[in-house]
């Protein structure tokens, strides 16, 4: 059973939401800085849009299409612009707001992607690569100036995520849900990690096995945190 498309948008606009809290509680402190604040901000659009997304079907379509795309775009749009404030470059804020603007721009005036849902999710595909090429190439500048773990890190999600979002845009023409990391894949690594010796391979097996009870979770299936929940009222637990 795959998890309900609805349930991941949710879950993915409440931990949006978690970071853009933490993020705000770190920039209002004694030592601000423009790069938390701007992640901040991008991780609260994103939460707004992914919780539009999940609501499709229960609000109006330019809210749960539109307003959800462009949210998404400045939420990563934001993002970047937190990596330049990081790298002690000025922002550009220009660039930033080009690319929200111009989908919305595209979805309220130029056809297919007024009305075509294919052609939108193309185009947020493709911008949301470029913001993850401009993140890549400036991390990589960023690096040979400054070599940071954290940085490499980075540099390597972004480049996940934007083969990722191409990815799902191809595929998703042709195929109605595209999950790439199932409760089997996962258990399978878990299996795999568990013959490895060495510190690396039990932090890979953490990361493996809080992974495999999320997606549990996802599909309804009761663990540790859930159980318990079931039976909080009668105060007995199985």
């Amino acid at each position: 059973m795959n998890p309900d498309v609805r349930t991941l948008w949710m879950v993915v606009s409440m931990t949006a939401l978690i970071f853009g809290l933490l993020h705000v509680w770190v920039g209002a402190g004694k030592r601000r800085h423009p790069a938390v604040q701007l992640w901040g901000a991008g991780n609260f659009a994103g939460a707004v849009g992914a919780g539009l997304l999940s609501a499709r079907g229960l609000v109006p379509e330019v809210l749960s299409v539109t307003v959800s795309n462009v949210l998404i775009i400045t939420c990563w749009s934001l993002i970047w612009g937190g990596l330049w404030a990081f790298n002690g470059q000025p922002v550009r804020g220009r660039v930033m707001a080009a690319g929200p603007l111009a989908v919305l721009a595209a979805f309220q005036l130029i056809p297919p992607f007024t009305i075509s849902i294919p052609a939108r999710v193309s185009l947020t595909a493709l911008v949301l690569t470029g913001y993850f090429a401009l993140s890549v190439v400036d991390g990589i500048k960023a690096q040979r100036v400054e070599r940071l773990a954290s940085r490499r890190i980075l540099i390597g999600l972004y480049v996940i995520a934007a083969a990722a979002t191409v990815a799902r845009s191809v595929i998703g023409r042709v195929a109605r849900r595209i999950v790439f990391v199932t409760p089997r894949k996962v258990r399978f690594a878990e299996r795999v990690l568990g013959l490895l010796p060495g510190a690396r391979a039990a932090r890979l097996r953490e990361t493996v096995r809080i992974m495999r009870e999320g997606l549990d979770l996802l599909e309804g299936r009761p663990g540790e945190v859930a159980l318990p929940l079931a039976y909080r009222r009668s105060g007995k637990t199985p």
